[in-house]
C-alpha cells in the first residue's frame, strides 16, 4: 500500500528554498547555503466514510377511527393500547361486548330478520371471516345471520340475542388497530366518543438541525435508544427541510415504543471510501471551496483533494 502523507498548505515557502547565515573566523563574511525545504505534513488513512447523527425523537400514531355512541353505560374495558383484530370485543356497555369487524359503513341501526341492505352485506362477511357464516352474502338478514350471529355471542360467553344492537357491533376499515381507552372507566356514559383507533405502525420523527443534516439521506440505517437503554432498529423514510430544522421520519415495527427517546442515524458517504484528514490540514480556494493538499511520496506528486470526498477531524 502507498504511504501518504498530507501537506499542510498554510507552510510559506521563501523562493522555493530556505536560507541560512554562517560566519567564518574573525572575518564576517556571510556564505548563503541553500537548505532543502521540507513540507509540514500530516499522515492520513483511507477507509470509510461514516458518522452518527443524534437528536430527540417523538413518536405519535395517526388515527385511523373512532367510536360514538348516543347511548349506554360502560359495564367493563380491556386492556388500552393493544393491537385489536377483526371480531374481537375490546369493551363492554350496558353488559353487552361491543363487536370490531372490518367495514366501510357505519352501524347506524338495530339489525333483525327481514333487513336489508350494504351494512347487512358487510355484517354477513364478518361473520362469514370468523367462519360463522356459510350461506350467500346476499345483503338480506336471514335466520343464517341470525344463527351465526347467536354463535359469535355464545362464543364470548354472552346469553345470545336474536337481534344486532347498534351499539353491538363497530365498523372498521382496517385490521390490525391499536385500541386507545384511557380514561374509560366501568360505569362512565358511553354516550359520546367512546374508543380511538390508530394505526398500529407509529409515526416516528427526529428534529435535526440544517448545519448537522448535509449527509442525510433517505434508507439510511437509524437506532431508537430509549431512557433505560432499550434499542429498535429503524430505517430513514423521508426527510423534510423548511430552512432551519430537517424532520427525519422514520419506520420502525413490531415494537411499543416509550413517549421518551433518541435517535441515533448512522450517516455514511455516498462514495463511500475516502482520506480521512486532520481539520488543520483543511484549506480553502479562492471559491470558498475546502480542500487538502495531498504529497504522494512514493510518486512525488501532489494533488489538491476536495472535502467532499473527505471526512474531517
Amino acid at each position: 500500500m502507498r504511504r501518504l502523507a498530507l501537506v499542510v498548505v498554510a507552510v510559506a515557502l521563501v523562493g522555493g528554498a530556505l536560507f541560512v547565515g554562517w560566519s567564518i573566523g574573525s572575518n564576517t563574511e556571510t556564505v548563503l547555503v541553500e537548505q532543502p525545504t521540507v513540507p509540514l505534513t500530516s499522515p492520513v488513512r483511507s477507509g470509510v466514510l461514516a458518522d452518527s447523527v443524534f437528536a430527540s425523537g417523538t413518536v405519535s400514531y395517526p388515527i385511523t377511527g373512532q367510536v360514538r355512541l348516543t347511548t349506554g353505560t360502560v359495564t367493563a374495558v380491556g386492556t388500552s393500547a393493544v393491537l385489536i383484530g377483526d371480531g374481537v370485543a375490546p369493551v363492554e356497555v350496558d353488559l353487552r361486548p361491543l363487536f370490531l369487524m372490518r367495514g366501510e359503513r357505519p352501524m347506524f341501526r338495530n339489525l333483525d330478520v327481514g333487513d336489508e341492505g350494504a351494512d347487512v352485506w358487510q355484517f354477513q362477511e364478518g361473520l362469514a371471516r370468523l367462519g360463522l357464516y356459510r350461506a350467500d352474502i346476499d345483503g338480506k338478514f336471514g335466520h343464517a345471520t341470525r344463527t351465526a350471529w347467536r354463535q359469535l355471542q355464545e362464543d364470548l360467553g354472552v346469553k345470545p340475542q336474536n337481534i344486532v344492537l347498534r351499539t353491538d357491533i363497530a365498523f372498521q376499515e382496517t385490521f390490525p388497530v391499536r385500541v386507545n381507552m384511557d380514561g374509560i372507566l366501568p360505569g362512565d356514559p358511553a354516550a359520546g366518543l367512546l374508543l380511538m383507533f390508530t394505526r398500529p405502525e407509529p409515526d416516528v420523527t427526529a428534529q435535526i438541525p440544517v448545519t448537522s443534516s448535509a449527509s442525510l439521506r433517505r434508507g439510511m440505517s437509524a437506532e431508537i435508544i430509549g431512557q433505560g437503554g432499550s434499542r429498535w432498529p429503524a430505517t430513514v423514510a423521508d426527510l423534510s427541510d423548511d430552512g432551519v430544522t430537517v424532520t427525519a421520519t422514520l419506520t420502525v415495527e413490531g415494537v411499543n415504543l416509550p413517549p421518551s427517546f433518541r435517535v441515533r442515524i448512522d450517516v455514511v458517504s455516498e462514495s463511500g471510501v475516502g482520506l480521512i484528514a486532520p481539520m488543520s490540514a483543511i484549506a480553502a480556494d479562492g471559491t470558498g471551496a475546502s480542500y487538502v493538499t495531498v504529497w504522494d511520496q512514493d510518486m512525488g506528486t501532489r494533488s489538491e483533494e476536495h472535502t467532499s470526498e473527505l471526512q474531517s477531524h
